[in-house]
């Protein structure tokens, strides 16, 4: 327990003026900053700097952000998928609405379950440690979600679909700026950056277009 508590001080929340104080005897540290996963996530997407400090002051734990923002997100994504219905009523079953909304959602789902995995191979220990933590969770999380969006958005509204294709490009500014909380030393911070970029955004892209192929009557949208 002392040592998940120095890890969270290092990585989470270490030199927070909040957090200066350091309690003696029976006195009790006092409660961080408390905030809710949608208002961060938000706060995340309209002023990046301080929505990723504020997840950062009040030590959002990832099970928040999990299950307050990514996973409802993730599951309006894959909701997406029974637009086509809507647009091509003859041409689209809704099994085949079912089998890409299955796709949809396994792909972002595990994608963010392997990516803390994935980091420990592409990444130097020290960096990968840093990212496998409370905040790294929310971190990987809240850019997934910004993500889940962009694809419902897609699929909802084909006609824009030349614009949303480059929406992606947010996330990855939206990721840089939230770099810094981690603490990475400056001459790994682009390259621990890029491999996170890569699981990020690419794990969600390949996964989708893997299971497309695996399941049956493939309806994964090509090109």
């Amino acid at each position: 327990m002392k040592e998940q508590g120095v890890e969270d001080n290092l990585y989470y929340n270490g030199d927070d003026k909040d957090n200066e104080s350091v309690p003696s005897g029976n006195e009790q540290a006092p409660e961080p900053r408390k905030a809710s996963a949608w208002k961060s996530w938000l706060r995340v997407l309209t002023t990046p700097l301080k929505g990723w400090k504020m997840i950062k002051a009040s030590r959002m734990k990832s099970s928040e952000m999990e299950t307050s923002v990514f996973y409802p997100l993730v599951a309006l994504a894959s909701l997406g998928a029974f637009a086509s219905k809507f647009y091509f009523p003859d041409a689209v079953s809704v099994s085949d609405c079912l089998i890409e909304a299955t796709c949809i959602f396994v792909a972002f789902f595990a994608s963010y379950f392997l990516a803390f995995p994935l980091a420990k191979l592409l990444m130097r220990k020290d960096c990968a440690k840093r990212i496998d933590t409370q905040y790294g969770h929310c971190y990987v999380a809240s850019l997934m979600s910004t993500l889940a969006v962009f694809f419902f958005l897609y699929e909802c509204l084909p006609f824009l679909e030349v614009l949303i294709a480059f929406t992606p490009a947010y996330t990855i500014y939206l990721s840089f700026k939230g770099m810094e909380p981690f603490r990475v030393p400056e001459n790994r911070r682009i390259s621990t950056w890029v491999a996170l970029i890569m699981m990020i955004i690419a794990l969600p892209i390949i996964a989708y277009q893997l299971l497309g192929m695996l399941l049956p009557a493939n309806i994964v949208a090509e090109g």
